[in-house]
């Protein structure tokens, strides 16, 4: 069974997702982890997709409110977006 982006701790499977080295300072940690809140290998590889993806988002997110001034156009642009998809 496939354990990529996936660690054990106990009986509980976690996702993990490693964070690149250029937005570490932003983000301050080397990696994610997040409980699946399940002991079973194959629900963590059903559900693990859906939370690797938020995770990103997130980390996504935050490098943009990083980078960008609050008055430039790019930065009001990104908001709209995301507003939009939410």
């Amino acid at each position: 069974m496939v354990k990529a982006h996936l660690k054990l701790r106990g009986s509980t499977w976690f996702v993990r997702v490693k964070v690149s080295r250029s937005q570490r300072a932003i983000i301050g940690r080397e990696e994610i982890l997040r409980s699946l809140r399940t002991g079973s290998l194959v629900e963590a590889n059903r559900v693990k997709h859906r939370v690797i993806a938020a995770i990103q988002e997130s980390i996504s997110k935050a490098t943009v409110a990083a980078t960008l001034s609050p008055d430039s156009a790019d930065y009001i642009t990104e908001v709209a977006r995301q507003q939009r998809q939410s």
